[in-house]
């Protein structure tokens, strides 16, 4: 029986120093064969150099290398070239200053040809620190659990590493959004997750995923004014799931009701009005049922600013208060990481 081609897509832009780790990563994989797609997106450093000789050291039976240059388009575009030019079966994308661990392809493998109509694989992943490599986070996959339904629950947390894909199903997505300059990846899983015939979680934390460095500008958009724009667009995404999928359950759609008026309130509370009324006009599409804190936020949030802001102070205030402590992520022994998700 021939064994499944894997393709391993990293878009690179000025990462002289980081991408050959990425490489590397890809080849101890203890899984063949393995195709290697590098797109250099415009790099001016010698990340062009760097790939080059790093394929000349490493040249080895069932390890194929394509390195395609182009002009800056940004991560989505060079991800869309990649997966133009790669020809596997698997699909497992690699940010070049992430890694994979050696075992995570074959697992992967395994579990997609254990049923053909599995699409959408997430595992576990580990976040680093990009200075002095201390591991400062870890986040496990959720098998017990529909990954659409935690989606829309704000569960979960879709990054560029943590998901892998069967062909069929990134070409039925009709690829990366290229407008997206953060959150393309967390939108580019949700709709992933809803042209996917089947999908599944596994536990095993099998990447790393650097934090820090470049890595804080893009942690920093998220944040502003911009980024809230996107990161309303990943929950559009998540709307036009519930109208196409007739699967969804009722507790879902409350679920994704209650966080979207909440991430409103939010959006008044930093006078973004516009985003307020985005989050209000699409919480509004669906015809659910809420609990007490779905309640509260549809109340806060249909005052806008008058009720948002004193809902935020008081959530706020619980906060600080509160006796309860992250255990998800730690400060490193260089500096203060701020691992932030999409819930």
């Amino acid at each position: 029986m021939k064994k499944m081609l894997v393709s391993i897509i990293t878009p690179v832009f000025n990462r002289e120093t980081e991408v050959c780790r990425a490489l590397d990563s890809v080849r101890k994989q203890s899984y063949r064969p393995l195709e290697i797609v590098v797109v250099d997106d415009g790099s001016t450093d010698e990340t062009l150099a760097q790939c080059q000789q790093w394929w000349e050291r490493n040249k080895e039976s069932g390890l194929t290398f394509l390195l395609h240059s182009q002009e800056n388009s940004g991560p989505a575009g060079a991800r869309n070239k990649g997966f133009e030019l790669s020809t596997g079966e698997l699909i497992q994308y690699l940010d070049s200053d992430d890694r994979i661990h050696e075992n995570r392809i074959a697992i992967l493998v395994e579990l997609f040809e254990s049923d053909p109509e599995l699409d959408f694989v997430q595992t576990g992943f580990e976040g680093f620190c990009s200075e002095c490599e201390q591991v400062i986070e870890v986040h496990h996959g959720n098998p017990a659990s529909d990954q659409l339904s935690l989606a829309l629950r704000g569960r979960l947390w879709g990054n560029t590493l943590r998901a892998s894909f069967r062909r069929c199903a990134v070409e039925r997505t009709s690829g990366w959004n290229e407008q997206m300059r953060c959150f393309e990846d967390y939108e580019f899983v949700v709709r992933a997750l809803g042209v996917s015939r089947k999908n599944a979680a596994i536990s095993d934390v099998l990447a790393s995923a650097s934090r820090g460095g470049p890595d804080a500008r893009i942690s920093n958009m998220q944040k502003s004014f911009q980024g809230r724009n996107f990161r309303i667009m990943c929950e559009e995404a998540l709307g036009e799931l519930i109208v196409k999928n007739d699967n969804t359950s009722s507790n879902d759609r409350s679920a994704f009701v209650s966080r979207i008026y909440g991430l409103g309130i939010r959006c008044y509370a930093k006078g973004w009005i516009q985003y307020g009324k985005r989050c209000w006009d699409l919480a509004n599409r669906f015809d659910v049922k809420l609990d007490s804190t779905g309640s509260r936020r549809q109340m806060a949030c249909r005052f806008g600013m008058a009720g948002s802001i004193p809902y935020s102070i008081a959530g706020w205030a619980k906060l600080k208060f509160s006796s309860k402590k992250s255990s998800r992520a730690k400060r490193c022994d260089c500096q203060s990481i701020d691992a932030e998700n999409c819930e």
